[in-house]
Formats: C-alpha cells, structure tokens, sequence
C-alpha cells in the first residue's frame, strides 16, 4: 500500500494534505522516519514543513518509531522541528555517537543501532 498524496520528483517523497490523511487512517506496528538534522540536544529537525507533518503523523500512530539518520545529520541545523527523542524507539545510523548524544539517548531508553556499511 502507498499513501495518497503530491509526489516530489527529486527524491519520490509523497507528501501534502492527502498524504498525512491517508497515514493518519492507520495504526501501525512499527513508523520508519527520516529526518534532515539532529541538535545537540536531541531535538529532531527538518527543512521542509510537508515532512514534519508526515513524520509527526507516523510518529503518533506508531507503536515503535525507528529513526534513520546518516552521520552527516548530526551536523545540520534546520529550522523546522519535528520532535525529540523521547518521540523515537529506535535510532539507526552508520557511524557511533558521542558519548553525551549516548547518554541523551540512554535517557530517553532509545536504542541506538549502528548499521553496517559494505566496503
């Protein structure tokens, strides 16, 4: 099943007004989300406000939320905010963290899950 919604050429997101409503129809085991930056402090950032909407949406209809960020989204600082990391399960990305970004994700019990790359 795909949901309804604007399809944007660049990258093949479906996004826009009939995208969250149709993902907001349902509940699901398990939300996978991405994102276009991490602060410091954990909050989850994005640039585009069509994202934030559907992330948010899988988020709350979600039983567990998984978190796919790459390493460079540690260093990008949009504006947009999507939530934090007590909005999130599971973080999966392809480098280890810092140990202060470790404890922040210790202290909202989000499991960190370091994916491995082929060479």
């Amino acid at each position: 099943m795909i949901a309804a919604g604007e399809l944007r050429p660049k990258d093949g997101a479906i996004l826009g007004a009939a995208a969250i409503e149709t993902l907001d129809s349902f509940r699901t085991e398990y939300g996978v989300i991405g994102i276009s930056g991490i602060a410091e402090d954990g909050t989850l950032l994005d640039f585009d406000l069509t994202e934030i909407q559907c992330a948010r949406t899988i988020i709350r209809n979600s039983k567990r939320v998984l978190l796919l960020a790459d390493h460079t989204k540690f260093s990008r600082q949009p504006m947009g905010c999507v939530g934090g990391l007590a909005d999130i399960d599971d973080l999966i990305t392809d480098r280890p963290v810092s140990a202060e970004f470790k404890a922040l994700l210790d202290a909202e019990n989000v499991t960190l899950h370091i994916a491995q790359t082929s060479q």
